[in-house]
């Protein structure tokens, strides 16, 4: 957050393109850090769920079977998750329409130029972060893990942990927890790369100004948000497994790039105009938040208890 609200220092010459790349590199590894421990109490939640804890207990007892258990987990556990993904599109939404406003308001009013009012927005952003991030802290509860041996390196022990865990999980769960994380790193680098890509690809090739830029950025969550809603009640509905979820959401987002590759051959469609990529939008983010919800979820079933932020 910190990060995010220094952005407004970068605009005030154009020396300091460096510091736009150093706080870019801070804002990601903080973002990446803080998703790893927002993640992990996923699995937690879900043990904790009334529900679960009464399939267990009746399993335990012999009432229902395994199965039928880990289905009560596997539907609360996907409900959590695309829960969690619809408010924090939800979330995010509304900070971009809020700094939309206040960049709107000060570029009538005084004039500023775009880049201060990116500038603007960005550090508004970090506070929406900041005030966010104080809420969870007095609301999530502490989990202390286990105490660390004397004498660890703390450069190291992260690396040495995961290194014994990935040789556990290699022994113990090597047809199901490698193939998803070598399959997870494809996906999710995939749709990372068209978020990523896609405001630059908008800004450079589709020669689209500021107010359309920020209405697509705010189109893509406000239908990601839509979509964890729709998705979780197309799977209550239809009795769709979490991985049926996932793999069709997946097959969905295959086309996006598709459609773009019909460019090479015709001047008429395949993102040469700026409704395509608005249209491109809308099925991206529909099909974006239930992407990562249910993975995050299908994943969670996979963790050995006690190793949740390792895994992550």
């Amino acid at each position: 957050s910190l990060a995010c609200c220094c952005y407004i220092l970068v605009p005030l010459s154009a020396s300091l393109y460096w510091l736009g790349g150093l706080l870019i590199i801070v804002c990601h590894t903080a973002l990446g850090v803080s998703v790893v421990f927002y993640n992990s109490y996923l699995p937690l939640m879900v043990d904790d769920a009334p529900e679960v804890r009464a399939a267990a207990a009746a399993c335990a007892a012999g009432e229902v079977s395994d199965d039928e258990a880990r289905a009560v987990a596997e539907r609360v556990g996907s409900e959590y998750s695309s829960r969690g993904q619809m408010w924090g599109y939800i979330g995010g939404t509304a900070c971009i329409l809020a700094s939309s406003v206040l960049v709107t308001a000060l570029s009538v009013l005084t004039g500023i130029s775009g880049n201060w009012a990116l500038g603007v927005g960005a550090a508004l952003s970090g506070v929406w972060w900041f005030v966010a991030s104080w809420f969870a802290f007095a609301k999530l509860p502490e989990r202390p893990g286990p105490p660390l041996p004397e004498g660890v390196n703390l450069l190291w022990v992260g690396w040495v942990r995961m290194g014994k865990l990935a040789a556990h999980v290699s022994a113990h769960q090597p047809r199901t927890v490698a193939p998803f994380l070598g399959l997870f790193f494809v996906f999710s680098d995939g749709y990372s790369t068209i978020s990523t890509v896609a405001i630059l690809f908008a800004k450079r090739e589709l020669c689209m100004g500021v107010l359309q830029l920020v209405a697509l950025a705010t189109l893509v969550p406000l239908c990601a948000a839509v979509g964890c809603y729709l998705w979780h009640r197309f799977q209550t509905r239809f009795g769709w497994s979490t991985k049926g979820v996932l793999v069709l959401n997946l097959l969905l987002l295959a086309f996006l790039p598709m459609w773009g590759c019909i460019g090479f051959f015709t001047d008429e469609i395949g993102l040469h105009k700026p409704w395509e990529l608005y249209v491109l939008g809308v099925g991206f983010g529909l099909c974006l938040g239930a992407a990562q919800g249910y993975g995050r979820a299908l994943f969670t079933e996979l963790i050995p208890r006690g190793h949740e932020a390792d895994m992550f």
